[in-house]
């Protein structure tokens, strides 16, 4: 969840998923504030929910941040499965 609007929806249909979940939102989102963004993530214990400092709703400026978090993630996925 890049960003979740989290004053547009309720995210209702999202809790209790047990799928590795990464989320990640901007210090300066106005769409997700950074109190919603934590409600949000504290509702998913199993989401790794990670926060970009100064960025805005669109990762103006800091997409590299993004990128870095996202990729971060997918290497932690991909250590935590064994190899066929």
């Amino acid at each position: 969840m890049i960003a979740p609007p989290s004053g547009m929806y309720d995210f209702a249909c999202i809790e209790g998923v047990r799928a590795p979940t990464l989320m990640v939102a901007g210090t300066a989102d106005s769409y997700c504030p950074v109190p919603d963004f934590a409600r949000l993530s504290a509702r998913l214990p199993s989401a790794t929910a990670v926060s970009i400092e100064g960025a805005d709703h669109f990762f103006f400026g800091k997409l590299f941040p993004l990128g870095e978090a996202v990729a971060k993630w997918a290497r932690g996925l991909r250590e935590e499965r064994p190899a066929p």
